[in-house]
């Protein structure tokens, strides 16, 4: 796990960046007194608070208010991660107060890329890049009223079993497999097998299977590279209809409206 810096905390700075670009990334359940903007590139980060775990897809960031104790979890491939702890003052927009994740457009993703070589405290010592992440911070409950939100939390297994299963199942996303075949090939009974994911994360199979597809769907979006169809057939459905009502049942909204809020039009 990577260690938390005190000077997060420190009052006298107004601004903490730490950019990475890492294989595994993490921090154990921490909390701290600025708010949290994290943003990927080239993969999925899991960020647990005390009652809910969110799935921060690429090419969307997460607000993690001050104060909110959360753990930070990212393995198996290689990813950039920026992260900017900000102030916090009072008569701030409520924005701050709330945690949630945004897509990400094309303009705020130049702005956060300006920052890649950028690490640590941020003070009136540094008055261009004080500037500059102040306008970031002070920009972004504007761009709330115009870029899609979405939930994107669902439990992910604390059973290394099951985390070798959810692996799988991340890496073959295209891929149907049966319940009883996957239970034989991680050598588990149907029963069992059953039995542990009631217990460990509380969703059936079939559920988790779908939240996997479902947060490599808003991935591919986010790369705004192929059709929704393309994307269907992407993450293991050969049914255009099945994918969109499933969609819209989990994200809120069918997928073509989906992608045209997150272009812009």
């Amino acid at each position: 796990m990577k260690q938390f810096s005190p000077l997060i905390n420190d009052p006298n700075v107004f601004a903490f960046v730490d950019n990475v670009y890492v294989k595994e990334f993490g921090y154990e359940m921490h909390s701290h007194d600025k708010g949290q903007f994290i943003y990927a590139e080239g993969g999925i980060v899991h960020i647990y608070g005390e009652d809910k775990h969110w799935y921060l897809p690429a090419r969307n960031y997460m607000w993690i208010p001050a104060g909110m104790p959360h753990s930070i979890v990212h393995q198996s491939v290689s990813m950039s991660i920026f992260n900017f702890y900000f102030t916090i003052e009072e008569g701030d927009d409520d924005f701050y107060r709330h945690p949630n994740i945004y897509m990400v457009n094309d303009m705020l993703r130049s702005m956060v890329h300006y920052t890649r070589e950028w690490n640590g405290p941020v003070t009136e010592e540094h008055p261009s890049r004080l500037a500059f992440l102040k306008a970031i911070k002070a920009i972004l409950p504007e761009m709330d009223l115009t870029i899609t939100t979405y939930p994107v939390s669902y439990p992910y297994p604390k059973d290394e079993g099951l985390k070798k299963i959810a692996e799988f199942l991340s890496k073959h996303v295209e891929t149907s497999f049966a319940f009883d075949d996957i239970a034989r090939r991680f050598g588990y009974s149907s029963r069992t097998l059953s039995r542990l994911f009631k217990e460990d994360i509380g969703f059936s199979y079939v559920r988790f299977v779908r939240a996997i597809r479902m947060t490599r769907a808003l991935e591919l979006m986010a790369e705004n590279k192929l059709s929704v169809s393309e994307i269907a057939m992407a993450v293991g459905y050969t049914s255009l209809s099945a994918f969109s009502n499933i969609f819209e049942r989990v994200v809120g909204v069918r997928p073509s409206e989906f992608m045209a809020r997150a272009s812009g039009g």
